[in-house]
C-alpha cells in the first residue's frame, strides 16, 4: 500500500508507473500502464499472464526472469540464455 513502488528503477525511458503486477487465483498478471516500451518475451503487451522463465523488458536498460514467485534481474543484452 501506500502507492510505493515494489521495484524501483532509475530511467529516464520510464514513466512513474511504468507497471502493475496483480494477483488472481491462479498466478500473477502484469499490465503496461504506460504503453511505451514494455515487453513479455520480446513482444509487446498490455496485460500479460507471468509463466514461470518468463522474461520482461522494461524500457532500454532493465530486464527480469519471473521464477514463479518473484522477479530476477537479468543483464540487459542476455538474450534467452539458460540458467544451470
Amino acid at each position: 500500500g501506500g502507492g510505493e513502488a515494489d521495484v524501483r528503477m532509475d530511467d529516464p525511458s520510464l514513466i512513474p508507473v511504468h507497471a502493475s503486477l496483480e494477483r488472481h487465483e491462479d498466478g500473477f498478471v502484469v499490465a503496461d500502464k504506460g504503453g511505451s516500451g514494455l515487453l513479455a518475451n520480446g513482444r509487446f503487451f498490455d496485460r500479460h499472464r507471468l509463466l514461470i522463465g518468463d522474461r520482461l523488458d522494461f524500457g532500454e536498460q532493465h530486464a527480469f526472469t519471473f521464477d514463479g514467485f518473484a522477479f530476477r534481474r537479468i543483464p540487459r543484452e542476455a538474450g534467452c540464455a539458460e540458467h544451470e
